[in-house]
């Protein structure tokens, strides 16, 4: 499960974040940057871990860049985490308008629990097990790279785990099921063009890419030889 918790408390905003795939001890502190989008947050805040879950507080002039960012991202050293949130918004006015409204005993609190993030998109998907596959390859084969290449690959694939992980042990048992072989010689740089691709763009570009890529050679399989 993934999710984002948002709460205010006068001029305090809490947010926290749950990922499956963490192992925090209970409150742990975690030092990591937050960025909204590609916004970094200049605030110095210490994340508190607690087995699935972070949690940080900052001032509520946070709110603006959350009411405008689609994605919150921490910046860990092995890759990014991001939690989709293109509802907070509508949830946030929903969550203002509710604490506005009078009550004979006001909660001191407000909150707002946003969704665990819709199924990924198939592209994403595409390009998710492309990465995972790519990275086999860097581990198992031999095959030029250098350790640039190699932690951009493993940062790239980081970054989709958590939208990835309901899903993610099918995806793997799939994937082992098809089978594995290293790629010939003749067929590097075929692999080299899409380590490169994976790495440079993002995901959706880069599945729109691979996508153009098999339309263009089924087109030419299809016009018949002179």
């Amino acid at each position: 499960m993934n999710a984002v918790v948002f709460a205010l408390d006068g001029n305090k905003a809490t947010l926290v974040l749950v990922y499956q795939g963490w192992n925090f001890d209970k409150d742990e502190a975690v030092k990591v940057p937050l960025f909204l989008d590609r916004k970094a947050i200049k605030t110095k805040a210490t994340w508190t871990g607690d087995d699935k879950t972070l949690r940080a507080q900052f001032p509520d002039s946070l709110v603006p860049d959350l009411l405008a960012a689609k994605t919150v991202i921490l910046r860990f050293d092995d890759g990014d985490a991001d939690f989709r949130i293109p509802d907070f918004a509508a949830g946030y006015e929903a969550l203002r308008r509710c604490d506005a409204a009078p009550a004979k005993a006001a909660p001191k609190a407000a909150t707002l629990a946003l969704p665990a993030p819709s199924s990924p998109s198939e592209a994403r998907i595409a390009t998710y097990v492309v990465g995972l596959a790519v990275e086999r390859i860097l581990k198992e084969c031999d095959v030029r790279s250098t350790g640039r290449q190699r932690t951009a690959v493993e940062g790239r694939i980081a970054a989709l785990q958590p939208e990835m992980a309901p899903i993610e042990a099918t995806l793997r048992s799939e994937l082992q099921k098809k089978g594995f072989s290293c790629p010939p010689a003749d067929k590097e740089p075929d692999f080299q063009e899409v380590m490169g691709r994976f790495i440079d763009l993002s995901p959706d570009a880069f599945a729109a890419t691979m996508e153009q890529k098999v339309g263009a050679q089924k087109s030419a399989d299809a016009t018949p030889k002179p």
